[in-house]
C-alpha cells in the first residue's frame, strides 16, 4: 500500500468517524471498503492502475457520508475529492496511459 493509499484511507476514515448512528458509520466502512475491493479486482482483471482503482471505490459516496446529503452526490462528491487532492497534496502520475 502506498502512502497516497493511506493519506486517502485517513481522510475517509475521518470523515467515516464523524457519523454519530454507530449502525450507519459501519454501514459507510463496510460499503465503501467494499467497493474499493471491488473496484480493485476489476482493475487486476482488466490490466488497470490498481491504486487509482481502489482509490476511487474508496472515494465514490464520500460526499453523501460526509453531508448527509444523496441528491447529486456524484457531481458534489467530484468536487469535494478535488479539493481535498488539492490540499492533501495527493496527485495522480499513472505508470502508463490507460484509461477506465
Amino acid at each position: 500500500m502506498t502512502d497516497r493509499t493511506e493519506r486517502v484511507r485517513a481522510y475517509v476514515n475521518g470523515i467515516f468517524d464523524r457519523i454519530e448512528n454507530a449502525e450507519e458509520k459501519r454501514a459507510a466502512y463496510i460499503h465503501s471498503y467494499g467497493v474499493s475491493h471491488c473496484c480493485s479486482l476489476l482493475a487486476i482483471k482488466r490490466g488497470l492502475d490498481l491504486e487509482l482503482a481502489a482509490i476511487i471505490g474508496l472515494l465514490h459516496d464520500v460526499y453523501s457520508y460526509k453531508t448527509g446529503v444523496i441528491t447529486w452526490h456524484s457531481q458534489n462528491g467530484a468536487e469535494m475529492v478535488r479539493v481535498a487532492f488539492k490540499n492533501v497534496l495527493l496527485t495522480y502520475s499513472p505508470k502508463k496511459n490507460r484509461q477506465l
